[in-house]
């Protein structure tokens, strides 16, 4: 068999559709060419790169890549609150950190591992750290760090430290498996624990105020400040950004994909008080990103209302299962949803620096979390 070439891409519009979809089924929504074209609309904060693999002039696998700048400072959260000389050396070594980060992957949402392939596994892998390493000696005048993102075992983990990378656990994605006999939401709620049940039933009366409304594009378009102020709200609590987002996400989103992205909102007194986006693609639910009035949070539970929403959303259009994302695990468990493994490797370009990554990844270990199970 003649070896494996490459072309790398600079935008999605520069690649012919129909040979990316020879390899990228549609079921598979976030590695579609609409997709694609759609996020490079949406997020300006990005650089974006594809490869197509070719045995001899047919195509024989994709992947997605997106460069970001990374700085050390944004892991500052991470180190211990004690102080002391190892603070001081970490801190030291972080601020010496400013890259461009490669990603395999998609740094936006937690959907798909970024890459598919009809070769054995070894060769696809071989050829996506040669496109990996091609994007990074393109890169001049700056060092440069690569990130392999979402892989959902650690089978390739051999591979990937032959390469020196520096494998890590990630936080665990939360999947809800929505079982074939639940027709309705009372079916699901007919499932649980009667514990469960009644926390649930707490939840929908002390949010009885609220009104409920699946925003078009123009009502995001007229809420677009609210939406950002909810969004923001939410953004200030987490530790790590690497790409900023902000209401022309949104807005780009519900432009170029109306029938799959969409933002429920929740309204108190006709105020705008809180909302969640999702996906609608194929037999799942994918929930996207938050934005609530803390104000307001306990008051309504409007956290718990969302989980249970985005499972009524999903049984009763009839979905194998919704994702609910990587945060707030036992909350998410109380709903039914179960951990999914997900592992990482990085890499940084650099003989000094990347020998010290294992110190900084011991520090984003994620955090351990009791597991609950509502259901009978």
């Amino acid at each position: 068999m003649k070896p494996i070439s490459f072309k790398i891409y600079n935008s999605i519009e520069n690649i012919d559709e129909s040979i990316w979809n020879t390899i990228i089924p549609s079921s598979r929504f976030f590695m579609t060419y609409p997709y694609f074209q759609s996020l490079e609309k949406a997020v300006s904060d990005l650089e974006f790169r594809y490869l197509i693999a070719f045995h001899e002039e047919t195509p024989v696998g994709v992947a997605s890549f997106q460069i970001a700048n990374f700085r050390g400072e944004f892991l500052k959260k991470y180190l211990p609150e004690k102080e002391g000389l190892v603070k001081k050396l970490l801190l030291f070594g972080l601020n010496k950190i400013d890259v461009k980060l490669i990603t395999l992957g998609n740094l936006v949402s937690t959907g798909d591992k970024g890459w598919s392939f009809k070769t054995d596994n070894e060769t696809a892998l071989e050829t996506i750290i040669s496109g990996l390493d091609t994007i990074a000696a393109s890169i001049k005048n700056k060092t440069t760090g690569i990130l392999i993102c979402k892989e959902g075992s650690d089978k390739n983990m051999d591979v990937f430290k032959s390469h020196h990378f520096h494998p890590y656990k990630a936080e665990d994605e939360m999947h809800l498996y929505i079982p074939k006999n639940w027709n309705s939401f009372d079916d699901y709620e007919n499932s649980m624990h009667s514990k469960y049940r009644v926390r649930m039933h707490k939840v929908f009366q002390v949010g009885h105020g609220m009104e409920l409304k699946h925003l078009s594009l123009d009502a995001i378009l007229a809420q677009k400040v609210a939406i950002q102020a909810l969004f923001e709200n939410v953004l200030d609590h987490v530790k790590f950004k690497l790409v900023h987002l902000d209401i022309n996400y949104f807005i780009e989103m519900k432009k170029s994909l109306p029938d799959n992205f969409h933002i429920l909102a929740y309204y108190y007194k006709e105020t705008l008080i809180a909302f969640i986006s999702y996906f609608i693609i194929h037999d799942d639910i994918d929930v996207h990103y938050i934005g609530i009035d803390y104000n307001y949070n306990q008051k309504f539970k409007i956290y718990n209302r969302v989980l249970f929403d985005m499972t009524k959303m999903g049984i009763t259009n009839h979905k194998e299962m919704v994702c609910f994302g990587r945060t707030a695990h036992e909350i998410k468990s109380t709903v039914g949803a179960v951990p999914e493994d997900v592992y990482n490797y990085l890499r940084i370009n650099n003989r000094i620096f990347n020998p010290l990554i294992p110190f900084f990844l011991k520090r984003l270990v994620p955090q351990p979390w009791i597991q609950r199970n509502p259901f009978k």
